[in-house]
């Protein structure tokens, strides 16, 4: 099963090293940053993580803020495209716990959800995708 943690990041210099480094130490699923279009230096840093950890982390830039919803969009569109089965958002200022990713996983997994699609072939929430689910800060 391909799993793709989605890491949207808007201005997150000083926490995106660290949130997907911490990300990095479990196995089992890629990394994609989405830089929503930073004016800091996230973009520099996203593409410095991407290129050092080539097997495990991506990076996309928008080419300005579109906001948390059409970052996290931007990324399941990624996953469907690379053929991802599991696609999770974790956010890039690091307040989710990385104990909790396991969990939200294998709950998305025993429900057997599979990405619905819509007419422009984006992907859509519906009965047969999980709900959205909050990891505990």
């Amino acid at each position: 099963m391909k799993i793709l943690v989605l890491v949207p990041a808007y201005n997150e210099e000083a926490a995106l090293a660290a949130t997907v480094e911490s990300l990095l130490t479990r196995e089992g699923y890629d990394i994609l940053i989405v830089n929503d279009g930073s004016i800091d230096r996230t973009a520099q840093i996203a593409a410095e993580l991407a290129a050092a950890h080539k097997s495990r982390v991506q990076h996309i830039s928008m080419s300005s803020n579109v906001g948390t919803g059409g970052a996290v969009q931007s990324g399941f569109i990624y996953a469907s495209r690379h053929d991802y089965d599991v696609a999770v958002q974790y956010d890039g200022d690091g307040q989710h716990s990385i104990d909790s990713l396991p969990d939200l996983i294998n709950r998305f997994t025993l429900r057997n959800s599979t990405f619905r699609y819509d007419a422009f072939g984006i992907p859509q929430y519906g009965e047969a995708v999980v709900r959205a689910e909050r990891l505990p800060v």
